[in-house]
């Protein structure tokens, strides 16, 4: 899974293809666990990773992380539980969970 290539700055044209590679398999993980669905999570995932791609030469390098972890927290596909999407048994009580 890679995202699509935007202009950016020589300073961040190393980072961003590095800062990728180091969130994405969290990422999916967060996803899958958010919508029950590894492709509806897969696929968000790629959504994600292709628009932070294209802001990402616009935001301070110290910002990507939050900025990242927002665009996926916002992404309809994991927002809500996917058909046929479930939680492993141990995690069941998750959904139930509330923001501090």
């Amino acid at each position: 899974m890679t995202a699509a290539n935007a202009p950016i700055s020589s300073n961040a044209a190393g980072a961003l293809p590095a800062f990728l590679r180091g969130v994405e398999r969290r990422a999916l993980v967060v996803a899958e666990l958010q919508c029950g669905n590894p492709t509806v999570a897969e696929q968000a995932l790629v959504a994600v990773m292709r628009a932070f791609t294209g802001i990402a030469s616009d935001v301070p390098m110290a910002q990507w992380p939050d900025r990242f972890w927002i665009l996926l927290a916002h992404r309809h596909p994991i927002r809500v539980p996917a058909e046929g999407g479930h939680w492993e048994p141990a995690l069941a009580h998750l959904p139930s969970l509330s923001a501090p």
